[in-house]
């Protein structure tokens, strides 16, 4: 069996307060109740630069002005049949920071960006 590659795309969206946006799963999905960053995967033959933007607006509401990435994660997965890459971007939004739940979501929090090592 050959081995597959996922690639994730996650949102750093900051606010007028320098709080980063994180989101609860619902408990129902996979990760329940997992506080993550927005975001998910890129679709085949999709730029990630699109992905994020595309996961954030579903996910939240929030559009964007502009993206970039900033971080770079690779790890296999526990069974060790994926290689899972994330890519981080630095969003912001374009307007209002008013956020809109899809149903992936019960909870969102902006965060203090001292507590994220700490808390989530």
């Amino acid at each position: 069996m050959g081995k597959n590659i996922k690639l994730i795309v996650r949102a750093l969206v900051e606010n007028n307060k320098n709080e980063i946006l994180m989101l609860k799963r619902n408990s129902n999905d996979s990760f329940p109740n997992e506080w993550q960053f927005p975001g998910g995967k890129v679709e085949f033959g999709e730029n990630p630069g699109t992905a994020i933007a595309r996961e954030l607006e579903e996910e939240t509401g929030i559009n964007l002005t502009a993206s970039y990435p900033v971080n770079v994660e690779s790890k296999l997965s526990e069974d060790g049949e994926e290689q899972i890459i994330e890519i981080h971007y630095k969003c912001i939004p374009l307007g209002s920071e008013e956020v809109w739940l899809s149903k992936e979501h019960t909870d969102y929090r902006w965060v203090n960006q001292n507590r994220l090592s700490s808390n989530y």
